[in-house]
């Protein structure tokens, strides 16, 4: 499927399925945030874009412990920003996140067993 039909379903469903819990209780934002709400939500329509762009073209085994980045990733950036100081269990998992992330980005990925061509050649 074409990223940009990825990105369209992702945002479609979002609103849909979020959309029945926020009606309730909605408040529309005052304009003067809404310049900031619309760069937050091109910024998050442009990340879930090259998401879908990247797993359209590594292999998800690849990519998936590269996406789990994100987790110490927000840690660090409300450590600096915020000055949140992250818990014990955030180290470990973030470092469990990184090795991850090391072991699967490095080595041959021409050794790497690729099913579709090894379904293909039978």
């Amino acid at each position: 499927m074409a990223p940009g039909m990825v990105t369209l379903i992702c945002s479609a469903a979002s609103v849909l399925g979020t959309l029945p819990a926020a009606l309730p209780s909605w408040v529309t934002p005052p304009p003067a945030d809404w310049p900031v709400l619309t760069a937050l939500g091109l910024c998050g329509v442009a990340a879930q874009y090259t998401e879908a762009k990247a797993f359209s073209k590594a292999p998800v085994g690849f990519l998936a412990p590269l996406d789990f980045l994100a987790v110490p990733a927000a840690a660090g950036l409300g450590w600096l920003l915020f000055g949140e100081v992250p818990n014990m269990l955030t180290g470990i998992g973030a470092v469990v996140v990184l090795a991850a992330a090391v072991v699967a980005s490095s080595g041959n990925t021409s050794r790497r067993r690729q099913p579709v061509k090894r379904f293909a050649e039978v």
